[in-house]
């Protein structure tokens, strides 16, 4: 299974030129009884064992759909303050590498 089908909300990443409107998505990683999930559009994807893995997956396909043209957004849910949000950008991959 590759990682982006782990989780709702993925596009297609063909080289294929896209003509209609571009995406708009926001991508939250949560912490759940099992351990991480990311969040699109209402639905909750598969679990993660880390966060890093979480957040990984989702910057490289948030990635993807940029460079396809797509706005994405990526937020870090932050697990001692449930309304404190952490934006994310590709960059902050650097971060959570092991």
């Amino acid at each position: 299974m590759r990682a982006a089908d782990k989780w709702p909300g993925h596009g297609s990443f063909s080289s294929e030129p896209r003509y209609a409107a571009m995406a708009q998505l926001r991508y939250d990683i949560v912490p759940i009884p099992q351990g991480w999930s990311v969040r699109c559009n209402g639905s909750i994807g598969a679990a993660y064992s880390t966060q890093a893995d979480a957040v990984l997956d989702t910057l490289a396909v948030a990635e993807q759909l940029q460079k396809g043209g797509d706005r994405v957004e990526v937020r870090l849910q932050e697990v001692d303050q449930p309304g404190l949000w952490r934006r994310l950008e590709p960059q902050d991959a650097r971060l959570f590498r092991r």
